[in-house]
């Protein structure tokens, strides 16, 4: 009898986690198989940090080689589209057919929003973005006399990604005029009040200029047009409006979010293909009838849930529901922080922030970026960054 086949498609934390339990398989019980168009993972948390030239990539990449164990066979390149039917995945080299798969491909930017002149415009969603960014709006910046940036969109990642671009001109020289544009009535609108309040106040302190209530009419790649008949012009443009799922193209029945995170059961199954698990930013997991957000912690453990469960069904044993525990959440903003966090409901100042470096530095990849992320963390909490 052919050895079980098990594709994890995505390489972050979820699928780390999934492929950590799932080594647990003897070589007799399965083979592993890990696909990623990417030869290295990411503390994406840290993506601002990179993008506002605060810290080196290297502090927050990790060789897939070099932390997967040799009996993991890695396959670099895209997964199109996978066929639950079938059980294949559909690659750029060819089909490759799976007994169980785990899929933790995580979320990209959303750029359906923008309709004119995508490449000019600059997301958040990668390395590879950060590093683009870092790289073009330092030259961007030294290039002209009146630098203006535009980020579209208030949510956490655009209010942190403008924070980091002010913070860049500043350090070189020729602080630009940063501007956040939401179409809502205020930005970060889904946080309590209070913490909200108080970003908005810090971004304001900073600098950044805050527009509510307008959407882009057009981007001719170089001038920004509001709904309210205003023009931005020569701008470098930030698309920050949310995420969607990665690829791939998932065949047949399932239920998705309107941001295509695909709703899972209690086990992490796609209850129309059981053979199918989901984790991370990829699975709408709902605790309390309310999907989980976004978050590096469920994404981890939900990852090692699922490859636990295919462990635990290939050895006839029952399968463990996904039990999910909110420690909470922090969002930095240059020398501050703000969150709820083990209960605090209203958490400020410089411990949050620290906080987020610890939790930067505990969740990365090598022992040297860990120490790396626990200096700046003991620096943030006496307000030395």
């Amino acid at each position: 009898m052919a050895k079980p086949q098990i594709a994890i498609v995505g390489a972050g934390f979820a699928g780390l986690a999934a492929a950590r339990q799932l080594c647990r398989l003897s070589h007799q019980e399965a083979d592993i198989h890990l696909f990623d168009r990417n030869a290295s993972t990411t503390m994406l948390p840290a993506l601002p940090d990179v993008a506002g030239g605060r810290l080196e990539p290297a502090r927050i990449r990790a060789d897939l080689r070099k932390l997967l164990k040799p009996r993991i066979q890695l396959h670099l390149g895209t997964v199109q589209s996978v066929d639950p039917a079938g059980k294949k995945l559909s690659t750029a080299e060819g089909v490759f057919t799976y007994d169980f798969l785990v899929l933790t491909c995580g979320a990209v930017a959303d750029r359906r929003g923008l309709k004119e002149h995508q490449a000019a415009a600059y997301t958040l969603g990668s390395l590879a973005d950060a590093e683009r960014i870092s790289q073009d709006f330092g030259a961007f910046v030294q290039s002209r006399s009146s630098p203006q940036a535009v980020v579209v969109g208030g949510g956490y990642t655009g209010l942190e990604l403008a924070s980091n671009l002010k913070m860049r001109s500043v350090r070189l020289g020729r602080p630009a005029r940063v501007t956040v544009l939401e179409m809502k009535d205020r930005i970060l609108a889904g946080l309590p009040e209070r913490i909200r309040s108080y970003l908005e106040a810090q971004a304001l302190r900073q600098g950044l200029e805050i527009c509510t209530g307008v959407k882009v009419d057009s981007f001719d790649g170089r001038n920004v047009r509001l709904s309210d008949g205003s023009c931005h012009e020569e701008v470098f443009l930030c698309w920050s409006t949310g995420t969607r799922r990665g690829l791939p193209e998932l065949q047949g029945e399932k239920q998705e979010l309107p941001d295509g995170r695909i709703v899972v059961d209690e086990y992490l199954r796609i209850p129309q293909h059981p053979q199918i698990f989901v984790a991370g930013d990829a699975a709408a997991i709902h605790h309390r009838d309310v999907p989980l957000r976004k978050a590096v912690n469920f994404a981890y453990y939900s990852g090692q849930t699922a490859g636990r469960n295919i462990l635990l069904g290939l050895r006839g044993r029952p399968l463990q529901a996904f039990r999910p525990v909110d420690l909470g959440w922090v969002i930095p903003f240059g020398s501050t922080a703000a969150g709820q966090v083990l209960g605090i409901d209203y958490l400020t100042g410089r411990l949050p922030l620290a906080m987020h470096y610890a939790m930067c530095g505990y969740r990365n990849f090598t022992l040297g970026n860990k120490l790396y992320f626990a200096g700046i963390a003991v620096r943030s909490l006496f307000g030395r960054l």
